[in-house]
Order: C-alpha cells, then sequence, then structure tokens
C-alpha cells in the first residue's frame, strides 16, 4: 500500500493536466458550459494561491487562513478547478472521471502526507489533526489560527506552476468551443 500510495502522491500533479486534456478530447463543451467551469475554475485557483500564502511546507504546522478550517485547501482549491474542467466538458461521464481521479490520486496522497507530517511536526500537528476537518469545511475553526498571507510564500511555493497548464487547458476549452477543434469528438463541426 505504501508504494500506491507514493505512487499518487507523486503523480496527482501529472494526472491533474492529463485528465483536463482527456476531457477536453472527449467532451462537448458550449460557451455556457466553458463560462460556468472557468467559474469554477478561478474559484479554485484562488482557494490555492490563499492556502500557498500560510503554509511554510515541512517546517510548521499551519493553522492560518484557510488551513484554520481544513487540513488539505490546496486539494480542495485542485477539485474546483478539476470540477471547472468536468463543467466545461459538458458530459456527466466527467464528474465520474473527476471523482475517480480524486478518490485515487488526493486521497491516497493525503493519507501518505498524514503519516509523514505527524511523525515529522509531531504534537502540534496531532492538535492540529483534531482541531480541524480533513478536507471538507464544516464551519469548525482552528481554535488558534496563526500566520499572515504572503505573496513571497506564494512564490516560494512555486504555486505559479499550476497557472499555465490551467491556463492552457482553458485556451484549449475554449478554441474548441469556437471550432478550431471540430475534428476531436464533441467538436462543434
Amino acid at each position: 500500500m505504501d508504494a500506491i500510495m507514493e505512487f499518487a502522491r507523486r503523480r496527482r500533479t501529472l494526472f491533474a493536466t492529463l485528465i483536463p486534456l482527456l476531457l477536453w478530447v472527449f467532451g462537448s463543451p458550449t460557451p455556457q458550459s466553458f463560462l460556468a467551469g472557468l467559474v469554477f475554475i478561478i474559484a479554485g485557483q484562488l482557494f490555492r494561491i490563499w492556502a500557498a500564502g500560510f503554509i511554510y511546507k515541512d517546517q510548521t504546522v499551519a493553522t492560518g487562513g484557510p488551513y484554520a478550517y481544513m487540513w488539505n485547501p490546496l486539494y480542495f482549491g485542485s477539485l474546483w478547478i478539476s470540477l471547472g474542467f468536468a463543467v466545461m466538458a459538458n458530459q456527466w461521464w466527467a464528474y465520474l472521471v473527476v471523482f475517480l481521479q480524486f478518490l485515487f490520486f488526493y486521497y491516497l496522497a493525503i493519507l501518505s502526507e498524514e503519516r509523514y507530517l505527524k511523525a515529522n511536526l509531531g504534537a502540534p500537528y496531532h492538535d492540529y489533526y483534531r482541531a480541524v476537518p480533513r478536507f471538507w469545511p464544516t464551519g469548525r475553526r482552528h481554535p488558534q489560527p496563526e500566520g499572515r498571507f504572503g505573496w513571497p510564500q506564494v512564490r516560494y511555493n512555486k504555486e505559479h506552476r499550476s497557472y499555465i497548464p490551467v491556463a492552457v487547458l482553458c485556451i484549449l476549452f475554449a478554441l474548441k468551443v469556437w471550432g478550431l477543434f471540430d475534428f476531436l469528438p464533441g467538436g462543434n463541426g
């Protein structure tokens, strides 16, 4: 199981690009589905930026910003981005693909990271672990959130690396909507 969890943790980013590419090839986007999906994607990307500005990976337990409400806000933002691509694809099966992607890659990555953080950050992480929910915010909040958002931390965490593939995928969906890829399944031609 450790090898599978490590594979999922290391390959989640690759599949976060490949899955939307699959949705683009076989989806049937419309102008409405494109714009609705874009709202999800922008919300997810903004949430990821917010989270990246608070986390000091492998150094301390982040309890401020979105971390006051959930353990995995970066993955929560990624879910919104993936859902946005499913909305853009305009196919029922796209939601199933995204669900399976998250069930395999992200859930296993979360378990792997939790094990690592418990071992390396000790009591502060154990306390945090008990104080807030794992993934979905419930309104329950960390009793003593600490930290401030910082743009330098967003850069340090290399959050900018996700902007380019997300932007390229959005452009590809837009081009398909407006007829430049009519030869693909779901094209408008």
